[in-house]
């Protein structure tokens, strides 16, 4: 509520650029989360145990989740900024490349789920993982009509205090938020183990 009704209003977009506090927020802890699962993927190859695949899927549901809020939110400053919902700049095409990725990663794990399936999945959380540097670099590399947040100096280098407190605190709590989801989306899938695992031993009466 903060970042709504005390964050200073920007000059040439007014109220629209509000929506700042909370795109650029899920974008960084989106990519955050596809770096753990790029994390748990290679340890998940590595040692071949379950919790890490768990912990790799469940950072891709999280990365997905918040990445499609930031394709939602885009277009809807994209029109106040540029005129258009969407044009083919080089940030967002790398952003929808990676966004297809990992949903790709969502779909193929939505089948059978066996030691094929997973190994599968982790290599494409991999592969997805290299798609992260060209989204943030694009602009400054390439150029392109979205705006650079980053700075030398830091982000808030050029912004208002207030306006810098209202990102500060939409990235703590878009954090925190995430979190737990992650936490609960664990527990959640540890719990759907245990009953498969129930439900099998009933079956083959050795309960």
């Amino acid at each position: 509520m903060y970042k709504i009704h005390v964050a200073p209003i920007e000059q040439q977009m007014g109220l629209v650029q509000k929506i700042f506090y909370f795109h650029m927020p899920t974008a960084v802890i989106s990519m955050i989360f596809f770096f753990f699962s790029f994390i748990f993927s290679i340890a998940y190859l590595v040692k071949k145990s379950d919790k890490l695949d768990i912990f790799a899927s469940t950072s891709v549901e999280i990365g997905v989740l918040l990445s499609t809020y930031v394709i939602l939110s885009g277009p809807l400053w994209a029109k106040k900024s540029w005129g258009a919902y969407w044009v083919w700049d080089s940030r967002l095409t790398f952003t929808l490349i990676m966004w297809l990725i990992y949903l790709s990663y969502l779909i193929i794990r939505s089948s059978e789920l066996n030691e094929k399936v997973k190994k599968v999945s982790a290599a494409l959380a991999i592969m997805g993982f290299i798609d992260i540097p060209l989204v943030h670099f694009s602009v400054e590399k390439w150029g392109g009509m979205h705006p650079v947040v980053t700075q030398d100096k830091g982000i808030s280098a050029s912004m208002d205090p207030g306006m810098a407190t209202a990102l500060y605190l939409s990235l703590l709590t878009t954090f925190l938020i995430s979190a737990i989801l992650f936490i609960l989306r664990v527990q959640s899938k540890n719990l759907e183990i245990k009953a498969e695992n129930l439900e099998f031993n009933i079956m083959e009466g050795e309960l």
